[in-house]
């Protein structure tokens, strides 16, 4: 299938260009695009270049760089642009991505599947970044090793949960070299036992029945015959008739003024 042929891809479903701190996922998207449609040498610079492919790029990219696609000269100028931008490879950025490693933590205990989709990602980012650290960059060569060990890797994910685990994280480190997958299989194990019982509770509590039962406004007088009214009452004559009954003042209870009239009084119009 050519080039040509296939489907189209949608821009919506691509995170745009938003700056340094998505720059690695932005870009390994990218090159995903252009490799589906086998122009992957456009942006590189070996391939005659495209129209389309500057666009493109202008397209995904935020708003406030867009100047720095728009002002160059085809894609690949562009593309070497934003990387010479944003891809800063030295010890200064390689050390902002180890801190936001460190400091990613799980906000809530319900929300473990997406915690550990947040933590791979953060975790690749970081490979990518180190992977072809220069000679110079002395902490990225050495993070280098270090990020491509598995226990470290569970170490680092066991170091981002919440406290209320800490019981789960004894439990694991009992074993003797424990994997990221130990840990990522217990978590999961983990989060899908607590939505089973979060269900299982709200559905053996039922539906609370009503605690006050509605009140008939239909129902007649008592069998006794009698009806009492604290201020006013129905005259005697229309007990036995459908119609609503004429109102009549009980004696010695004097009308009071409605609040609502009483307050309208005290408004200034």
């Amino acid at each position: 299938m050519s080039a040509n042929t296939l489907p189209p891809i949608k821009l919506e479903g691509i995170e745009k260009l938003t700056g340094q701190s998505n720059y690695l996922t932005w870009r390994d998207a990218m090159n995903t695009v252009f490799d589906y449609y086998e122009c992957v040498g456009i942006i590189s610079g070996t391939e005659k270049n495209s129209k389309w492919a500057k666009a493109f790029l202008l397209m995904s990219t935020s708003l406030e760089w867009q100047h720095i696609v728009a002002s160059a000269t085809d894609a690949a100028a562009a593309w070497k642009a934003l990387q010479d931008c944003f891809d800063r490879r030295n010890t200064t950025s390689s050390l902002s991505l180890l801190k936001d490693l460190i400091n990613y933590k799980c906000a809530d205990n319900s929300d473990i599947p997406n915690h550990l989709t947040g933590f791979d990602q953060l975790w690749t980012r970081c490979k990518s970044r180190v992977a072809t650290a220069p000679t110079t960059d002395l902490l990225g060569t050495g993070l280098k090793t270090f990020l491509t060990d598995d226990t470290v890797k569970a170490s680092f994910l066991m170091l981002s949960l919440l406290e209320m685990l800490d019981n789960v994280v004894d439990n694991l480190q009992t074993k003797t070299n424990i994997s990221y997958d130990d840990v990522y299989t217990k978590l999961m194990d983990l989060s899908s036992t607590s939505t089973s019982s979060s269900k299982a509770l709200i559905a053996s509590a039922g539906v609370k029945k009503n605690r006050f039962p509605s009140r008939n406004t239909n129902s007649g007088p008592s069998r006794s015959g009698s009806s009492k009214a604290m201020t006013i009452a129905p005259a005697e004559s229309s007990k036995l008739t459908g119609t609503p009954p004429p109102l009549r003042l009980l004696p010695n209870k004097p009308l009071e003024e409605p609040m609502w009239l009483r307050l309208l009084d005290k408004v200034h119009l």
